[in-house]
């Protein structure tokens, strides 16, 4: 009994030692067959988070932006009471989302709509590419005299 207990133990123990390898394996080939440049990268030069201390809202702010991390850039934090001007243009708006220099969120982050602004950027990036590779289409009509 104790034999058959200590065997059934280690297969097992190999069982889930087998399963963790292949779940690797197949991990692994997937992300070498992504083409480069898939893995995501910011899609905006600049992204500032006006904001202030004890600010519960800027603090949710920042959980939103952070989960689009990956294609946004690192958050510059700016708080507005340290500038008398930011103090009388923003007020109580806090927090306040700008992108490449253009004001996108006051007062709160509409995660619908950043999506938005994010897919928008995407798609425009994804055409500048192609414009600049040149469309295989395009290559095909050249050559075929088209």
């Amino acid at each position: 009994l104790f034999l058959f207990r200590v065997a059934g133990g280690a297969s097992s123990l190999l069982f889930g030692v087998l399963v963790l390898v292949v779940s690797l394996v197949v991990a692994a080939s997937l992300l070498l067959k992504s083409p480069p440049g898939a893995m995501p990268q910011p899609l905006f030069e600049t992204l500032r988070l006006y904001t202030r201390r004890d600010c519960p809202l800027c603090d949710h702010a920042l959980e939103i932006l952070d989960r689009y991390s990956s294609v946004l850039p690192e958050p510059e934090l700016i708080d507005i009471d340290e500038d008398p001007e930011l103090q009388r243009r923003y007020g109580e708006s806090v927090p306040v989302v700008e992108l490449d220099g253009q004001e996108r969120f006051r007062g709160t982050i509409n995660p619908e709509l950043l999506q938005r602004l994010i897919d928008a950027a995407w798609q425009r990036q994804q055409a500048e590419t192609e414009r600049s590779l040149g469309s295989p289409d395009a290559a095909d009509q050249s050559q075929s005299g088209l």
